[in-house]
């Protein structure tokens, strides 16, 4: 597959498949487009992508090292992880926009080491990633729609954590669902990364929701009432805020092959 029409593959399937009508492709369709885009380089869409590359393991014991003793715990393991950045001048973010129109987009965003996109949702969309080069973590949620006596607190949304893990190149694609998958999402850096999302239907006003994090058991003197002490531990309330004020992102001209837009 040469670098012109690999991005040009991925451009039709997109066109084929996904819908402006926030409808979720059939399990089929999803498997032959994650296929397209597991086969993306990072050549193939203008980027270099000969940043440094650890292994997963060892980026995984420095990540996790870094963290405070009282973070490390399994109940707070994801919450330590998806803060927004808390430096004035947090390393910086760009985004590479390639193509968007009524039913999708698609766009490549590129973080520095230790860069943090803070967690936001993707409401009523489909969306599939792809690490190009380097690696990150990802915490990712769900709303919880199963207890309802406990679903809301002080303004808050009960929500529950879906991935934990750490992605790079060799990770293949993944996909998040309007309402499952981890639909509310942050990523960090690990290293220089660069990530492409395909997006469906686009974002049509501006931009996504974000949210601050406090852990269950925190914030609740009941969660018996919930669940066992050992299933609480991947719950967290979230609470809708503002944009963070230090988190900024930058345009990129694209510089790939130009896709025929059909």
């Amino acid at each position: 597959m040469t670098d012109s029409c690999a991005v040009q593959k991925l451009y039709e399937i997109c066109k084929e498949i996904l819908s402006p009508e926030e409808v979720v492709p059939p399990p089929s369709d999803i498997a032959r487009l994650k296929a397209v885009l597991d086969a993306i380089k990072p050549i193939d869409v203008g980027l270099q992508g000969n940043e440094r590359v650890s292994s997963g393991n060892e980026e995984e014991r420095l990540f996790y090292s870094n963290l405070g003793a009282h973070k490390r715990q399994r109940v707070s393991r994801g919450t330590a992880l998806i803060a927004s950045p808390q430096s004035s001048h947090p390393p910086p973010v760009t985004y590479v926009h390639i193509h968007e129109c009524d039913s999708f987009s698609m766009g490549i965003f590129c973080l520095s080491k230790s860069a943090v996109i803070p967690l936001h949702d993707h409401p009523g969309m489909t969306v599939f990633s792809k690490v190009l080069y380097g690696s990150m973590h990802v915490a990712a949620y769900d709303w919880d729609d199963q207890h309802h006596h406990t679903q809301h607190f002080c303004g808050m949304r009960l929500a529950k954590l879906k991935v934990d893990c750490i992605y790079n190149a060799s990770s293949g694609s993944s996909v998040l669902y309007p309402t499952s998958a981890g639909n509310i999402h942050c990523f960090t850096a690990l290293t220089s990364c660069a990530v492409l999302d395909v997006i469906s239907p686009p974002y049509a006003d501006g931009d996504p929701s974000y949210y601050a994090l406090h852990p269950y058991l925190d914030l609740s003197r009941t969660w018996e009432e919930l669940i066992d002490y050992k299933e609480c531990q991947d719950f967290v309330w979230l609470e809708e805020i503002e944009k963070p004020h230090n988190f900024k992102v930058e345009g990129q001209i694209y510089t790939g092959p130009i896709i025929n837009v059909i």
